[in-house]
């Protein structure tokens, strides 16, 4: 069945070269952020007053837990991000997520609006705690595939886009119908007791969030065919995600869009009902914004259009929310009302048009990852995304219920004017301040429209790699004819880079990886070819160099230098093997006039590293292999020169690469 899925994913993008994705695909894509915020955004504007209100909580108590249970996101959402990678059925990586885990979250849903004022505030907060810790776990089972599963149904940049708009304008929709119709369902599903109100409530959202990911789950299909997971340890993850600049942006934007998004939201109802006298005004609020968000939603593929750089369209959205939102400070509904409603549309109109955009990066980002340290682990960035989104949330949230209890809040009573104006404030300024602070950030972000095309490019020509490997006598510039090389071919070479990737496989210092490099190890051991000693560092050092080259061979064009890359590749039929000599006179001469010694001194460096290299290539293939064997090309540098070198491996490069073609 598996294999079966494979194919069938594989046929699908052949037939659709483009990576066009179908538009009741792009509906049902649409659909799932449609129940993951009648799940989450009843959760982010609504919990925090049902808790306080509601429940008989605490403001301390609801500050703490906030706080607390980001400690419990920084362990469930990597493990979790972690088994999506890990997966694999005839359904895909992600979709089966959706299936399995949207029921079981809905009833968490329910159990956490299921208020229970008479108990003790001990009890209350006990359940508060374990229903809430419970209910952001399985959102996380859920919404973290959904997250990624767009990055596996195309890996065309517009289809993409097109996708994410499709999620965000749905998304704008969903919290618009949330917020015109929560309050008057919960009075009238409630008929005056306001507990039961949330908690049929609840129970419509948690069938909606149920209901949207299954329709997702049953009409999107996963047809890139992403590579499971590497079984790589948890500290080489976070190294190879430390040199993915797009992605931490992408990560930072996220932290402050759940810091400032939730700590608003979850001001808003106290800032109607306290502020402004009426809770029924929010529903008002939320009419004015709904058609304004959707169509600011489905303007974000116009700008990135013209801006072709997804970080700079979001910097300009988020700049121009974060105006809109300062001035909202000035203007109320029941003084000014026109331009109260005004400005809130305004907000809400390129708030939609960030929303889409800074989810749109992240797909983008995953691929720059694997492009730039060879490591794909979609389950795991998306994991960080989402563990920066919640703790942004919870510093949001938390940070309000701390100044509102420090300046005295107390539910369901008239407030003091620090409290007032507490609520005031992290309604528009301080949101808005932040947004500017957030559009600042992101114009850092880099890639570009064309970047990324590039990439694919590459990525694309790891299909059908063809791998040269240049062994090189001393003194014969191997390494700069590599580098020619590598020029004319537009593919990467592998030298130094070697040790970047064994260094982030083992996890440790490039620094201290470098003092085991090829030259060392040569130096230390090539004169006890059978004493092999397998906990030495330099002997594990080339065990994890030669697994990244053998992964090297399977999945890039390349070129790579030495480390008896050649040997290894030998059974890889895509692998041409070079040897760069020349003379032992002219090597001396070469060596001579680049470091300024004389002839002897010449002679004398250019046979004690020669013999260092034979030494290496016999210590590590047991004595099987010479420099001389098995090359399919031998190149002399005193005849042809760099250029002539350069010219004959590229011609039987492409000779290669023209058989796949044909």
């Amino acid at each position: 069945m598996e294999q079966d899925a494979k194919f069938q994913a594989n046929t699908s993008l052949e037939n659709n070269s483009q990576g066009k994705v179908p538009f009741i695909s792009k509906l049902a894509y649409g659909m799932g952020d449609v129940g993951c915020n009648f799940s989450w955004m009843f959760v982010g504007n609504f919990l925090m007053i049902f808790y306080t209100d509601v429940f008989g909580i605490s403001m301390s108590a609801v500050a703490t837990l906030m706080l607390v249970s980001r400690f419990w996101d920084a362990i469930n959402d990597p493990i979790i991000g972690t088994l999506t990678d890990k997966t694999h059925t005839r359904w895909g990586r992600f979709r089966p997520w959706l299936l399995f885990g949207a029921p079981i979250t809905a009833l968490v849903l329910i159990l956490t609006f299921w208020a229970h004022p008479e108990w003790s505030q001990t009890a209350k907060i006990i359940y508060m705690a374990v229903t809430y810790c419970i209910l952001v776990l399985g959102y996380t089972c859920v919404n973290l595939p959904y997250g990624t599963l767009c990055g596996a149904m195309t890996q065309d940049i517009d289809e993409r886009a097109k996708l994410n708009t499709s999620r965000s304008v749905s998304a704008m929709m969903a919290i618009g119908v949330i917020n015109i119709v929560t309050v008057p369902l919960i009075s009238w599903f409630g008929a005056g007791d306001t507990k039961y109100g949330y908690l049929a409530v609840a129970v419509l959202y948690g069938i909606i969030f149920a209901a949207c990911h299954l329709f997702c789950f049953h009409k999107t299909k996963e047809v890139v065919e992403v590579p499971v997971g590497q079984k790589l340890p948890l500290k080489v993850q976070l190294r190879s995600v430390m040199k993915n600049k797009p992605y931490l942006l992408a990560l930072l934007g996220q932290l402050l869009f759940g810091f400032i998004h939730y700590g608003r939201n979850a001001d808003m109802l106290y800032y109607f009902t306290y502020v402004e006298g009426s809770a029924t005004l929010f529903s008002y609020y939320s009419m004015a914004i709904i058609v304004p968000s959707i169509i600011g939603a489905a303007c974000f593929p116009l700008v990135f259009k013209k801006t072709g750089n997804k970080g700079f369209t979001a910097a300009i959205f988020a700049f121009l929310t974060g105006i809109t939102m300062i001035g909202l400070y000035f203007f109320s509904p029941n003084g000014s009302a026109i331009m109260f409603y005004l400005f809130s549309a305004l907000s809400w109109f390129f708030f939609s048009g960030f929303n889409t955009a800074i989810y749109a990066i992240i797909p983008d980002c995953v691929e720059y990852g694997e492009w730039k340290t060879g490591i794909r682990n979609d389950g795991f960035q998306y994991a960080f995304i989402s563990l920066g989104n919640k703790i942004g949330m919870a510093l949001g949230t938390s940070l309000l219920a701390i100044a509102l209890g420090s300046a005295g809040y107390v539910s369901n009573a008239m407030q003091n004017p620090e409290v007032l104006s507490i609520m005031h404030h992290a309604f528009s300024t301080i949101p808005g301040v932040l947004w500017i602070i957030t559009a600042g950030c992101l114009c850092f972000y880099k890639l570009n429209k064309k970047q990324y095309k590039q990439i694919m490019t590459d990525l694309e020509n790891k299909k059908n790699p063809v791998v040269i490997t240049i062994a090189r006598d001393f003194g014969a510039e191997g390494h700069e004819i590599g580098r020619m090389l590598a020029d004319e071919l537009g593919i990467p070479l592998y030298d130094n880079e070697l040790l970047v990737r064994a260094s982030l496989r083992t996890g440790e210092s490039l620094d201290k990886m470098a003092a085991y490099d090829e030259r060392l190890a040569v130096e230390n051991m090539a004169f006890l070819p059978d004493r092999y000693d397998a906990r030495s560092y330099s002997d594990k050092l080339f065990q994890k160099m030669s697994q990244v080259i053998l992964d090297l061979g399977e999945t890039e064009s390349c070129i790579i230098e030495g480390r008896l890359s050649d040997y290894l590749l030998r059974n890889n039929p895509n692998h041409i093997a070079v040897l760069v000599t020349a003379p032992f006179e002219d090597r001396v001469e070469i060596v001579r006039k680049k470091r300024g010694l004389n002839k002897k001194k010449g002679a004398k460096l250019v046979k004690q590293q020669q013999k260092a290299r034979e030494a290496f290539y016999k210590r590590y293939s047991a004595g099987k292999w010479k420099m001389t064997s098995g090359k399919d090309i031998v190149v002399n540098r005193a005849k042809l020169g760099r250029e002539g070198c350069k010219d004959v491996i590229a011609a039987a490069y492409r000779y290669k690469v023209a058989q796949f073609e044909d």
